[in-house]
């Protein structure tokens, strides 16, 4: 046989044993691939209800149990050891028993169910199979790897492979992921192990997962079946690994896209863009910084002078991106300018022989280049001037922002007018009024004034119908700067327009007034004024009160005034309406609480409804806010407490029955008395007598609160105090009365002496006695 031929023989049986092999790996490794697992060892017993399905229990571990109910301490352990059989079936069971603390096996054993039986109806007997596994612990420790975000590992050759183990008794250890979660403990699917070959998988991870840190537990077995000695199959097993998986925020080397250059007067203006910015982070600064100092832009604004700059843009981080910083370099160059008699002006004088001509030179966007840049040599024969360009040295910070080209240019000699007096600023303080900014007008000598007002004191207003010959449009009305210019027009033909004059002219602040203002303009208008108002309305007013006659009289220039008395007056009537409700309220409070006392007859119930409606009418009609302390005439509170008066007269049906009773009792005690005065049975001590038990009795009566009767009378009580007066008055003793006690005590006092004088006689003897 040719040795070519055993080659082809020899790959055709690796390539058979190689499917085989594979084969009987789809079958084993699921049944290999268990959940995340628990070994029990150590030199702690262990409680059989701590153990679950796939837990390995170590050699010389005690198994025991711990549970009693009630009295009974049936506390049985029953451990059953799994015999499989030839193709990994479990068939039957050889049960060996052990009682509570005296597992002591010599291998690994793992838990294939578990169970807890209820003897007597106590849970007292745990059930536990085991099968006997070979455990592996030669293989790839838990280990933590980091990536940046968007890195791809997927082709990684070292960074996250799974270097091969060394199983205790042979064979290969193979990996999968049991579990896959972020920070939060949420599950992700972003990691991955390729399939069972190679034999040595390496970690996929997804590109583009979030920034975060994961946890993985990937379990690992081994693909071959040991046999004990007696030829029974089992299992080879390892532990779970933890690998933790960090991806961190990757870095961005961000640039600007922006001009690199431009000219003075022009130029891009923002935002700025930023290239290479993958995580689109939002642009947290954009700095303009001079290289010739220390001066620096914002990104509010684009620096304009000419110069060199570096452009500094300051990339915010993102979830997944870092934060980055890009710079470049920025030139803004010189406006070139050549002067010519278009963008030249000349100012001759007056007396074109002695004075030398003003000069200014204009850009292209028709600004003044100011007079630092360039020099003006004056030939006064010939009518000309030569602009010089007075740039030295080459930093632009020294030299401006224009070059200007060398010209000679020619002028003719033409007059200006002449401005005397010169016109004179107001004097002004705010009044919230307009207010005329100048206080005279200037006079012009061969010429007409021209006056415009403009935006600062350096830039002329150029619009032609911003000048105006009169000073009446120049109107000030807020506080601050304003700014006046004037010029002498010239004819055109003699004489041309003299150079522009800025006056500043300023319009002081009036806190005070302005205070007022304010408080008055904060003001609802009349129509939507209410009660809540009040404090500021008053408030308002007592701010006017305090303010000068010449203060007031702008508050009421303005209009204000007239809007505080209209709210002051809308405030007066939603006042007036609520005293008016209150004072309703409360007399209908009263007039409810009196009606259904039940103290009144159909009679006072009259009365007291026509006192209500009286009262209610008399508070609808009243102007006056008034108070209950200090009531006002046709005030709203005057009429209510009126009502609460004539309520208070209407006499309850117990007042009546009181006043019937003394009535009655009066005319008792009368009838009772007159009869006994008019007797003439008394003498005049007598008659005194009845008349101070007939006003004692008569004070009596009208003092009762009580409406009592003859038969029954009570404490305090009209009758009472009768029938006490009529006792008194039947205590008056009549003048027979009188007589008969005289004659009584006379006739016993004579008998009284004849008994004492024949008592005392000597002839007497003690029989006689």
């Amino acid at each position: 046989m040719s040795a070519k031929s055993v080659s082809r023989k020899s790959l055709f049986v690796s390539i058979i044993l190689l499917v085989v092999f594979a084969l009987s790996l789809i079958w084993a490794v699921p049944r290999a691939f268990a959940a995340s697992k628990t070994v029990h060892a150590g030199p702690h017993p262990v409680d059989a209800d701590e153990l679950r399905v796939g837990d390995i229990i170590a050699p010389g571990i005690h198994v025991e149990t711990g549970w009693t109910y009630g009295a009974a301490q049936h506390d049985d352990l029953v451990v059953r050891v799994m015999k499989a059989d030839e193709d990994g079936e479990s068939d039957g069971y050889v049960c060996v028993y052990y009682d509570k603390g005296s597992w002591g096996a010599d291998d690994y054993y793992e838990v294939f169910d578990r169970n807890a039986y209820t003897i007597h109806y106590n849970p007292t007997e745990w059930r536990i199979w085991l099968k006997k596994v070979n455990m592996i612990t030669d293989y790839q420790d838990s280990r933590a790897v980091s990536m940046a975000y968007g890195e791809d590992h997927s082709t990684d050759d070292t960074a996250l492979e799974f270097p091969a183990a060394t199983p205790e008794k042979g064979g290969l250890v193979f990996y999968q992921i049991d579990s896959q979660k972020d920070s939060s403990g949420n599950d992700v699917n972003y990691f991955s192990v390729p399939g069972l070959i190679p034999m040595n998988p390496k970690l996929t991870v997804a590109s583009g997962i979030p920034t975060g840190v994961y946890t993985l537990v990937v379990n690992a077995t081994s693909g071959t079946t040991e046999r004990d000695s007696n030829g029974v199959p089992y299992w080879a097993v390892t532990l779970p690994i933890t690998i933790t998986v960090t991806v961190n925020k990757a870095d961005i080397s961000p640039t600007i896209s922006y001009a690199s250059s431009w000219m003075y007067g022009s130029g891009p203006t923002f935002p700025i863009d930023v290239d290479n910015n993958p995580g689109q982070g939002l642009i947290d600064s954009s700095t303009f910084t001079s290289k010739e100092g220390t001066t620096a832009w914002d990104s509010a604004e684009v620096p304009k002078n000419a110069g060199e700059y570096t452009l500094t843009v300051k990339v915010r981080e993102t979830d997944s991106y870092k934060s980055g910083t890009a710079t470049k370099d920025v030139t803004i160059y010189r406006q070139s300018v050549t002067p010519t008699n278009d963008n030249v002006t000349f100012s001759p004088a007056p007396t074109p022989a002695d004075i030398a001509p003003e000069v200014s030179i204009q850009d292209a966007q028709g600004n003044t280049i100011p007079d630092t840049e360039y020099a003006v040599v004056h030939n006064m024969t010939a009518h000309t001037v030569t602009i010089i360009v007075e740039l030295t040295g080459s930093t632009y910070a020294e030299n401006g922002n224009y070059d200007i080209a060398e010209a000679t240019l020619s002028y003719d000699w033409v007059a200006v007018p002449t401005i005397d007096p010169a016109p004179t600023a107001a004097q002004l303080t705010y009044n919230g009024l307009d207010q005329a900014l100048l206080a005279t007008p200037g006079t012009a000598t061969n010429g007409s004034m021209r006056y415009a007002l403009g935006a600062d004191d350096t830039s002329k207003p150029t619009e032609a119908d911003a000048w105006k010959s009169s000073i009446d449009g120049l109107i000030g009305k807020e506080v601050g700067d304003y700014y006046v210019w004037y010029k002498a027009l010239g004819d055109g033909e003699n004489y041309v327009d003299s150079k522009p004059v800025c006056m500043t002219v300023t319009i002081a602040a009036d806190d005070a007034l302005k205070a007022v203002e304010d408080k008055i303009d904060a003001l609802p208008n009349a129509e939507d004024v209410s009660v809540s108002d009040k404090g500021a309305i008053e408030k308002a007013r007592a701010a006017y009160d305090a303010l000068s006659d010449g203060q007031k009289a702008s508050i009421a220039a303005t209009g204000r005034l007239a809007k505080l008395t209209d709210d002051e007056n809308m405030l007066e009537a939603a006042l007036l309406a609520q005293a008016k409700q209150q004072a309703k309220a409360a007399l209908d409070a009263k007039y409810n609480t009196l009606k259904d006392s039940g103290a009144y007859d159909d009679a006072g119930l009259a009365e007291l409804k026509a006192a209500y409606d009286a009262a209610t009418a008399a508070i609808e009609a009243a102007t006056v806010i008034d108070s209950q302390a200090a009531p006002k005439d046709n005030g709203a509170w005057k009429a209510e407490q009126a009502g609460e008066d004539a309520l208070d007269a209407v006499k309850t049906k117990a007042q009546k029955d009181l006043e019937a009773a003394k009535a009655d009792a009066q005319a008792a005690l009368d009838a009772k008395y007159n009869g006994m005065k008019d007797s003439g049975a008394y003498d005049d001590a007598g008659l005194a007598e009845l008349q101070a038990a007939y006003d004692s009795a008569a004070a009596e009566i009208e003092a009762a609160t009580v409406a009592d009767s003859q038969a029954d009378p009570k404490d305090n009580g009209a009758w009472k105090a009768e029938q006490a007066g009529e006792a008194a008055l039947d205590a008056v003793k009549t003048k027979a009365q009188k007589d008969l006690e005289a004659a009584k005590a006379d006739a016993q006092a004579a008998l009284d002496a004849k008994y004492n004088g024949i008592l005392n006689s000597s002839g007497a003897d003690d029989a006689a006695g």
